[in-house]
């Protein structure tokens, strides 16, 4: 066993199951021809070596953080160029990772967090692009005039500290063509947009929410205390409608709006459940938390709704039971399932 400093580069097939299952023998071909004609040769030729082959996977071990990036950015190159050619059937879409650390080598092979965070960095990556931390980018970014961006601070599953990540598209990647599976609709739905890369986007998105949101609430109570007064008699059943109404005109706002979601490991979905649009994003988010929302506020909200205070009091009793809700339990979990979004065109 012996340690070292390299530079390590993870590979695999985006949608490689899904390749499978429509066409297993053309799919395997495409693979080890990939492999054989493309990597091998660029990481041969940048000094690299192929570490090992796992399924779709490859990972490579290099001696240099710039030869890792050439080699990289060179399979993606030509793979673009192969798949607008339409010389690829099925076209391979690969997502790359690449990190610098210290590895353990153990007969021929690497180990530790330096392959680890390679692997989770590659997880991330778009199909066609390259992500990368920050000890890579201290090692390129002065010496390749490449265009590379920022894409913030990440938490990475079984790594203990956040990750300075950045990425690597292929010019004129950065519109893209986004498949959208949503479950219970026959058909398929494909979007064009630009990615946002900044996260606090998302959060400015979400803001954009809770106000909307705050405002469905704010005329929710109306109708229902105009109800009331009126000498209608008000049950959960109207409030859980009409609340749900209203909020549901505030998504509304915000459907033309994309989003990739990820797990509360912070890792990416499987293709067709990460891309959604932004309203259903909220409307699936809401009915997960359905349970909970009815037995807890419908109740209080009943109580306070028929009680003998003030029209003023109601409200600001009603508001503050809302927003305790929408802040401690619902903002938290739309943060920590959404990675960011696009915007349409």
């Amino acid at each position: 066993m012996a340690r070292k400093l390299a530079a390590i580069v993870a590979a695999d097939v985006a949608g490689y199951s899904r390749l499978m299952r429509e066409d297993e023998t053309g799919t395997m071909t495409a693979v080890s021809e990939m492999r054989d004609g493309l990597i091998a040769p660029s990481v041969m030729a940048h000094g690299g070596r192929i570490v090992k082959l796992m399924g779709d996977g490859t990972l490579v071990e290099f001696a240099s953080a710039v030869e890792a990036m050439l080699s990289a950015v060179d399979i993606q190159t030509k793979l673009a160029e192969r798949r607008s050619n339409g010389a690829e059937t099925p076209p391979m879409l690969l997502r790359i990772g690449i990190n610098v650390g210290d590895v353990l080598v153990v007969d021929n092979d690497v180990y530790g967090d330096g392959v680890n965070v390679a692997a989770r960095l590659q997880e991330m990556a778009v199909p066609g692009g390259i992500c990368f931390s920050q000890s890579v980018y201290l090692h390129v970014h002065n010496q390749l005039q490449l265009n590379f961006t920022p894409f913030g601070e990440r938490l990475l599953k079984n790594i203990s500290q956040p990750i300075q990540v950045w990425r690597w598209e292929p010019p004129g990647s950065t519109t893209s063509e986004i498949h959208v599976d949503r479950p219970g609709d026959p058909g398929e739905y494909r979007f064009k947009g630009q990615q946002i890369l900044d996260p606090s986007v998302t959060n400015l998105l979400l803001e954009l929410h809770m106000r909307s949101s705050r405002l469905a609430v704010s005329e929710a109570f109306d109708r229902l205390l105009t109800m009331i007064e009126s000498g209608q008699g008000v049950d959960a059943t109207d409030v859980y409608r009409t609340l749900g109404e209203e909020l549901n005109g505030a998504r509304l706002l915000l459907s033309g709006i994309m989003v990739e979601r990820v797990d509360t490991h912070n890792q990416y979905l499987a293709d067709g459940a990460r891309h959604q649009a932004l309203s259903d994003f909220f409307e699936t988010l809401t009915d997960s938390n359905r349970t909970a929302y009815a037995m807890k506020l419908i109740p209080a909200i009943e109580q306070i709704l028929k009680s003998q205070e003030t029209t003023i009091t109601k409200r600001r009793q009603f508001m503050s039971l809302i927003e305790q809700f929408m802040f401690n339990q619902y903002l938290p979990r739309a943060r920590s399932i959404l990675r960011f979004a696009f915007t349409l065109r």
